[in-house]
């Protein structure tokens, strides 16, 4: 369908014939016919060229569709193209055309403001290109941006500098994997760290991957650039921990990874958490990002199953989580999208964890804020969740930090100071940044300094104390400071201990699956 047509000028009357080219003439239109059936046309074509990105071929064509013709001249159209007008789109085949004749002067100026804009997107589309890796890292913007569908927040906002001193910190939100499970290493991150005063930082890939649908002419970069679903990518943990193993003995106590490449809702995950957990058992400090309720995200997971909190599945891998004391990181809105008047709608999940599972280490990443998933006193939330309950943590990343904690000038909020103040044993800070850390052939711009010295304004209104609990020793405490750090021999492989498999695992000596118990030794395979 589409939008009943404005009355045409006066001057054009009557009717306007259309026949079959190269045929015996067909039926006459009616003006008012004649009229949406061009309006018609001309959306169709500007649609499907849309689609291809290609806003200089929607302006030619139109232009060409449109021309300068007199009025009084005949549009003429196939039979065939007047009924692929109203038939449905997709149906395969060469698509109709438009003879270049004759078709209204109003029709024209109303889509030549459509071409304009258009063409102005465009521009924005080739500069967002040149600039993806800024788009990743969707922490922040150190490059001006227009802002798009997939980066809507307020991300680019400028915060005042730190009047203080440069607060040395630890990243508690770190993801070494981006949506296409790519990224530029553990060697950026490093620099990006040095040049920002992180000094530790808690890693993990991502749980899901976006698919490349076949009608897409360029491979999406994030989750949110088409409606292409994302699937579960098992194999992220494996990267991660080769990652962390091809580092030098000195650096590899800076990293602490996690893993969580599982489908929450999936019954049998526990399988995959224990194996993985096996293979490693002194390197991963935590068990996250484990995603449930995400914005778009939720409704792009492949599967009609929604991951919450409080699912079957999460049961015996929060068991495991307390029987091996490994900290559990979740992200899971507290709201629905879009619903600011009941920013609280899905609290009941989290709280029904946290009421059955009272020792576990449960951090609430975002402290629970999405994409237009927050409410105006989400701080009045946080806290009274915080002094409820004592296994409870939260870290401060990704959105929560513009849309919620800083007022529209940048400056963070007295409620959020007075909260993290009273709670600044149970905070933590993080950039969530994606895998890419400067832009492409250019180190002098640090994306990850972009998205952590955005907090020293914070710290500067914490006491002394609050704000080194809060920028390093929370993060120290939990994830760092108990840690025996399997040692590689500098740059050798991960020396791994015996590890107990209670469930089917590969014997990489007898070259077959075992199942049960088993002491297993590799021979340092791994």
């Amino acid at each position: 369908g589409f939008d009943p047509p404005p009355p045409p000028p006066d001057s054009l009357a009557g009717t306007v014939d259309f026949s079959f080219s190269g045929h015996p003439p067909g039926r006459a239109l009616t003006r008012e016919q004649s009229t949406a059936t061009a309006l018609h046309m001309m959306r169709r074509v500007e649609s499907d060229l849309r689609h291809q990105s290609d806003a200089q071929a929607v302006a030619t064509e139109v232009d060409s569709l449109l021309g300068t013709a007199p009025l009084d001249r005949k549009a003429r159209i196939s039979d065939e193209a007047i009924e692929g007008l109203l038939a449905p789109t997709n149906q395969g085949g060469r698509k109709p055309r438009l003879t270049k004749e004759g078709l209204p002067m109003f029709s024209k100026r109303r889509h030549s403001q459509n071409v304009e804009k258009l063409l102005e997107n465009q521009n924005w589309q080739e500069e967002e290109k040149a600039n993806f890796i800024v788009d990743l890292a969707y922490g922040g913007s150190a490059i001006p941006q227009k802002p798009s569908s997939r980066f809507t927040p307020r991300s680019g906002l400028s915060c005042p500098p730190s009047k203080v001193k440069e607060w040395k910190s630890i990243d508690c939100h770190l993801h070494l994997l981006d949506f296409l499970q790519k990224s530029s290493g553990t060697q950026a991150a490093l620099k990006a760290m040095e040049g920002c005063n992180v000094e530790r930082a808690v890693v993990f890939g991502m749980p899901c991957c976006k698919k490349w649908t076949f009608y897409r002419p360029e491979q999406p970069l994030y989750y949110q650039d088409d409606n292409g679903p994302c699937y579960v990518y098992a194999y992220a943990d494996q990267m991660v921990a080769d990652a962390w193993l091809a580092l030098d003995d000195n650096n590899r106590k800076r990293f602490a990874p996690c893993f969580a490449s599982f489908d929450p809702t999936d019954l049998a995950a526990i399988s995959h958490v224990r194996r993985m957990y096996n293979k490693y058992p002194k390197m991963w400090r935590g068990l996250g990002e484990v995603m449930c309720r995400h914005d778009d995200l939720t409704n792009m997971l492949m599967g009609k199953e929604i991951p919450r909190v409080n699912h079957d599945g999460l049961d015996p891998i929060y068991e495991f989580c307390v029987e091996v004391d490994l900290p559990c990181l979740v992200h899971h809105n507290s709201g629905r999208v879009g619903d600011i008047s009941d920013g609280s709608f899905y609290l009941h999940e989290v709280e029904d964890v946290l009421e059955r599972y009272p020792t576990l280490k449960f951090v609430w990443v975002h402290a629970g804020a999405s994409r237009g998933c927050s409410q105006p006193e989400h701080h009045s939330m946080i806290d009274k969740m915080l002094t409820k309950y004592p296994n409870l943590t939260v870290d401060i990343s990704w959105v929560i930090w513009e849309e919620c904690i800083c007022d529209d000038e940048g400056v963070v909020k007295d409620g959020w100071v007075e909260c993290i103040e009273k709670h600044n044993t149970k905070v933590f800070i993080g950039s969530d940044n994606v895998a890419q850390f400067f832009p492409i052939k250019d180190t002098s711009v640090n994306l990850l300094a972009v998205n952590i010295t955005k907090y020293w304004q914070l710290f500067d209104k914490l006491t002394p104390e609050a704000a080194e609990n809060v920028s390093y020793m929370n993060a120290y405490r939990r994830y760092f400071e108990k840690w025996d750090v399997p040692s590689g021999g500098l740059s050798g492989r991960y020396q791994r201990t015996e590890a107990y498999y209670d469930c089917e695992a590969l014997d990489p000596n007898l070259g077959e699956f075992v199942v049960g118990q088993s002491v297993l030794d590799d021979g340092g395979k791994y």
